[in-house]
């Protein structure tokens, strides 16, 4: 069984659990949501969930919007649950939103001022919930407090089975991504040998500085300490007290030198002495 994704097969929609949100229909926009944040997925796991998918019945984006659940419905599991405002006033396919002024707003299209709603109600409270939550594709519907239905319905939980084998698999490309997942996380803390890299095309970088075959294998926090400095406080105070004084007394000599060479050569000090 996927673990990024759900089957929904009374609607015939993958929802992706870690987003919740619908993953508009097609091998691309699956391929291209599981590739991008949170999820990262690569090789073996990218593969194996796609192949999932690809085996599901899924309706068109068009039918998906052309056939949204009736307002008053459960909850469709793992779809996010908004706190809305539904129009009172409107015939039909009622306004629906989540952002109060926007209702304040639309009441101007029913020759209303919304402050009436202070004495008349002119809207009301709601659950909303929508297919899909990329811009542009956004329609909401109302759905109903799980505490009044007692929980998320049947239809909405009704996912595709799978046999023993299929969940094992993905148990297994679960694990195994996580592993490589945690390898490369290790592996980009450590610097690497330079390889392919510009240093080899470039001998003086290479060969007189001796920077790459010095930093191979050191760590990124055993670099980053070979040129942190001290805090500013310590430079202030002097080396007397400071952690380590005889990097204080070089700082502190280093920044009067290039103090006194600056104002001899700057064209702003009245003490410039070299052009």
């Amino acid at each position: 069984m996927s673990t990024e994704l759900a089957y929904n097969s009374s609607h015939q929609l993958v929802v992706c659990k870690r987003c919740k949100t619908g993953v508009i229909p097609g091998r691309s926009s699956v391929e291209r949501h599981l590739r991008a944040e949170p999820h990262r997925l690569l090789g073996q796991a990218l593969k194996a969930h796609l192949a999932y998918t690809d085996s599901l019945a899924l309706r068109t984006l068009e039918v998906l919007q052309g056939n949204k659940p009736a307002n008053g419905g459960a909850q469709l599991e793992y779809l996010e649950v908004y706190n809305g405002h539904c129009c009172l006033l409107c015939e039909g396919d009622a306004f629906l939103t989540t952002y109060l002024p926007r209702m304040q707003h639309h009441m101007s299209s029913h020759k209303r001022k919304a402050k009436e709603h202070e004495s008349t109600p002119l809207w009301k409270e709601c659950r909303l919930q929508t297919y899909f939550t990329a811009k542009g594709r956004i329609d909401y519907f109302i759905v109903t407090d799980d505490k009044e239905k007692g929980g998320v319905s049947e239809q909405a939980s009704d996912s595709a089975l799978l046999t023993q084998p299929e969940k094992e698999l993905f148990e297994q490309l679960e694990k195994d991504y996580k592993e490589v997942k945690c390898d490369l996380e290790e592996q980009a803390t450590v610097a690497q040998d330079i390889g392919d890299s510009r240093s080899e095309r470039v001998p003086w970088l290479h060969d007189l500085t001796g920077f790459p075959s010095h930093l191979t294998t050191l760590k990124d926090e055993e670099i980053w300490s070979s040129y942190k400095l001290p805090p500013k406080k310590e430079l202030d105070a002097g080396s007397e007290d400071a952690e380590d004084p005889d990097l204080v007394r070089i700082l502190v000599v280093a920044e009067s030198a290039l103090r006194d060479a600056y104002r001899l050569c700057s064209d702003a000090s009245p003490d410039r002495k070299m052009t």
